[in-house]
């Protein structure tokens, strides 16, 4: 994904932190989200690795997706520590911002992203 609001990112959460969503209105930050200051989010390219390195722990992985555009005025791309830019959200997006939620498969024990998880 390059940084144009066209596109759509992806937030990775517990299927609990999903609902606890849902009955706020709003996304719920977690514990890393409160370290940062911001809401981790993600491109299609870089859920399965986000998800492998700082989600295989999480029973009922669920991933949201999320129009850039509607959350472009909260909305930044940033590099990590390798330069890879991710999207960040610094602010509230609103749970009408969600386009879907859908859970993510497992095979082996192992999360995995069909395409047509994304559309």
């Amino acid at each position: 994904m390059t940084n144009e609001f066209g596109q759509k990112v992806y937030r990775l959460c517990s299927l609990s932190e999903w609902e606890a969503s849902v009955r706020n209105g709003i996304l719920i930050a977690n514990k890393d989200d409160k370290r940062d200051g911001f809401l981790h989010l993600c491109n299609e390219e870089q859920v399965s690795r986000s998800a492998l390195k700082h989600h295989s722990h999480i029973n009922n992985l669920q991933v949201l997706g999320i129009f850039a555009h509607d959350i472009k005025d909260i909305l930044k791309f940033e590099p990590n520590r390798s330069g890879e830019l991710f999207p960040h959200a610094y602010g509230v997006i609103s749970y009408s911002s969600v386009i879907f939620a859908r859970p993510v498969p497992v095979n082996n024990g192992v999360y995995f992203f069909p395409k047509e998880l994304f559309s």
